[in-house]
């Protein structure tokens, strides 16, 4: 079973050569969110929302090495917001409306999921992502681009 286990491991690494591109631009934009004083915005449901809140976590914390605390922010956290949008606006809207609120141009949002982008994912909740990415707060300076958003399969 743990050789199972580590050969399974194995593969899933080298399976993400098949998604460098992705993973070499969203490295990228996380880098300049954070030169550029913007923040990493995180989501997702189930053991997504887990996966979510570490990422963002790891930014704001330490991850490794001592290094100055980079602004991650997990949308998936806080219970309470999450059934007052919920029942408000419905559970399509429970990402959209934080980022509307606190998304700023420049930023980055990552949509986890554990499936393919299919059934609730799709439609209307990442229309709604799509939306509120780019009509968050106007930056302060002139010509900001909007939010820029990565949907990832953990």
């Amino acid at each position: 079973m743990l050789t199972q286990h580590i050969n399974e491991l194995q593969q899933d690494l080298v399976g993400l050569l098949d998604h460098r591109e992705t993973l070499n631009a969203l490295s990228e934009a996380v880098l300049t969110a954070f030169n550029n004083g913007r923040k990493l915005l995180t989501c997702g449901n189930g053991g997504s929302a887990a996966e979510a809140a570490h990422l963002a976590e790891e930014f704001t914390g330490r991850f490794y090495r001592e290094r100055r605390s980079l602004p991650g922010l997990c949308l998936s956290i806080d219970g309470t917001l999450l059934t007052c949008i919920g029942n408000d606006y419905g559970f399509d809207e429970i990402f959209a409306r934080q980022i509307h609120s606190l998304g700023m141009p420049g930023d980055v949002l990552i949509a986890a999921t554990r499936r393919t982008f299919c059934g609730r994912w799709r439609r209307p909740k990442s229309v709604a992502l799509s939306r509120a990415c780019s009509r968050a707060k106007p930056a302060a300076s002139a010509g900001a681009r909007p939010i820029t958003r990565f949907a990832c399969r953990v």
